[in-house]
Formats: C-alpha cells, sequence, structure tokens
C-alpha cells in the first residue's frame, strides 16, 4: 500500500510529464473517478464524459497535491467538482436546445445486478443535488463539511438536501414494500 510520501512523490512525478508515473496513477484512480461519475450523473450518455474531463483535471492538479489526505479523497474532491459543473453545463445546453435529458442513476456498490436495478429505481427520481449528497454521503462517506466544500454550498443545505433525500427514498422503499407484500398476498397477480 503506498504511503502519502509515496503518493506525493508519485503526483510529482505526475507534474514533471513522467509518462509511467502518469500511466501507475491513471490506473489507480480511474475506476474509482468512473464509479464517482457515474453516480453523480445519472445519465449513462454523460458520465464517462464526465470521468474523462475529471482524469484529465487530475492530471492538470497532479503537482498540487499536498497529501494532506489520501490521494483518492483528494481525487473524489475534483471529481465531484469537475462532475457537477459539467452536469450543469450539460443541463443548460439541453434547456437551451429544449431537450431533456433522462435522469437515471446508477448505483456504484449494490451486491448483485437485481439489488442494483431496485438501488437505482429508488434513486432514478431524486434530483440531482439531493442525489449527489445521497451518494456522497451514504456511499463514499464524506462528512456534511467535506460535501458542502465539494459541492459550493452551506453546511445547512447539504443537510437539507440529505434529509430531503433520506425522507423520499425511505417514501418510495414503503410503496415497494407494500406493493410486493401485494403480490405475495394476491399470489402474483395483479
Amino acid at each position: 500500500m503506498a504511503t502519502e510520501r509515496d503518493d506525493i512523490r508519485l503526483a510529482q512525478r505526475v507534474g514533471r510529464g513522467d509518462e509511467r508515473a502518469a500511466a501507475a496513477f491513471g490506473r489507480r484512480l480511474t475506476p474509482r473517478v468512473r464509479q464517482l461519475a457515474r453516480s453523480l450523473m445519472g445519465s449513462r450518455e454523460g458520465w464517462e464524459d464526465a470521468a474523462q474531463l475529471s482524469l484529465m483535471e487530475l492530471l492538470r492538479a497532479a503537482p498540487n497535491y499536498a497529501g494532506t489526505g489520501s490521494l483518492e479523497r483528494w481525487s473524489d474532491r475534483i471529481t465531484v467538482r469537475t462532475t457537477l459543473r459539467y452536469a450543469r453545463a450539460r443541463r443548460t445546453l439541453s434547456h437551451h436546445q429544449g431537450e431533456h435529458e433522462p435522469d437515471e442513476l446508477v448505483a456504484p456498490r449494490a451486491p448483485d445486478p437485481v439489488a442494483r436495478n431496485e438501488v437505482a429505481q429508488l434513486l432514478a427520481d431524486l434530483d440531482p443535488a439531493r442525489r449527489t449528497v445521497v451518494v456522497l454521503r451514504h456511499v463514499y462517506e464524506y462528512s456534511i463539511d467535506e460535501i458542502a466544500g465539494m459541492t459550493g454550498v452551506s453546511r445547512n443545505t447539504v443537510k437539507d438536501r440529505l434529509v430531503q433525500g433520506r425522507r423520499t427514498l425511505r417514501q418510495r422503499l414503503r410503496r415497494q414494500e407494500g406493493q410486493q407484500r401485494l403480490r405475495l398476498v394476491s399470489g402474483g397477480e395483479e
């Protein structure tokens, strides 16, 4: 496992243009960046572009990595800012062109495909702001202060979005459980 000192050296080498270091940096961070961008974007169309932009930003910002936290957490902060900026730009462009993008979420850590689809369905209708704080808090385990810093909103706004997002998810889960019970009682006939 790499130490902070190793991570700082790696980031410095990336900043100096060392191709081998950049390749190692990319191999290490790409899966996490892709997973986070996909979770935040929701749209199957745009998340890959957001991940690419985030990776380019990480390579550009590598010399600024100071080792005050793990390389992965530093990467997450940059990925969140880059992805949210990209998502806003896409929404603005879509709005001006009169298009509407689907707002589906692909859940990052569901244990199997069935559970992943159920989680995605529960989260699909959350607006992007609430989905962002729910994912960052409950999937990536960031604190309220960290989320506020990453998203550029106040602690109270993060808390409010988190409470509202959880409430919506609980309501959907209860509704889904009720429908499942009804199918069991009726023998699967509706």
